[in-house]
């Protein structure tokens, strides 16, 4: 491998791509448990040494109006599953050629937060109303994120989730 390859890898990726899919959407309310898979698929030879899939909620407010605008996000992980922390799954540190791919199911429960804004009814109509005024918005997320020996920073994919009653 050249110097610049090296260093392409690891300053611009691990050599690992990440695809969250098969999941079941959306994410109800009464029921939140989350299924589905995570696909590794190996740009050169690689070994994965932990994969995380989380679900989390970002909160953004907004303050002030015109230039003085400024929006800050609150994040919060609201349930995560760790391999091989949970069970070996397909088995991690995981070997992987170059081209080959690797499927890791999960089953993962969220703990869902109680926000006036996602109720049903009046009440959720007030919520959201106070929260279009205020500029809130809040958006949950599944994550996963695969540590790879050698490289600086972890191979990861974000999808939104949608959310029902």
């Amino acid at each position: 491998m050249s110097l610049f390859s090296w260093l392409a890898e690891l300053f611009g990726g691990s050599g690992v791509k990440v695809l969250l899919w098969k999941y079941s959407e959306p994410l109800s309310k009464s029921n939140p448990v989350i299924t589905g898979a995570v696909l590794l698929k190996a740009k050169s030879d690689k070994t994965v040494t932990a994969l995380e899939v989380k679900v989390i909620e970002e909160h953004t407010t907004t303050e002030g109006s015109g230039d003085n605008k400024e929006k800050e996000t609150e994040t919060t992980v609201l349930g995560s599953i760790k391999f091989p922390d949970h069970d070996a799954g397909v088995g991690f540190p995981l070997e992987l050629k170059a081209g080959s791919q690797q499927e890791q199911p999960f089953t993962l429960r969220v703990a869902m937060p109680d926000r006036l804004q996602t109720k049903a009814g009046v009440l959720g109509g007030i919520g959201k109303l106070a929260a279009f005024a205020s500029g809130e918005k809040v958006e949950y997320f599944l994550v996963a994120s695969a540590s790879v020996k050698g490289a600086a920073f972890a191979a990861s994919d974000k999808q939104k989730l949608k959310i029902s009653d």
